[in-house]
């Protein structure tokens, strides 16, 4: 799972510090990500994602799982 971490426009401004998890890769690092709050689809440079550990004890949504699957 990720976190979205530029904040430097108003657009990028409203994503920060949103969960979200990369659905597809793409040349260049582009990702294509699903935030978890909302579902809502952005393409963005992997490197305003940031890597977030899962918090103990609790579980990975059935949505990231499945991703986390595919990707691999």
């Amino acid at each position: 799972m990720h976190v979205y971490a530029w904040g430097n426009n108003p657009r990028r401004a409203e994503l920060k510090g949103r969960r979200c998890v990369v659905e597809a890769r793409g040349r260049m690092g582009t990702v294509l990500v699903r935030f978890l709050d909302t579902g809502e689809r952005v393409t963005t440079s992997y490197r305003a994602l940031r890597t977030e550990e899962p918090e103990e004890g609790l579980e990975p949504t059935a949505f990231a799982l499945q991703m986390r699957c595919s990707t691999n």
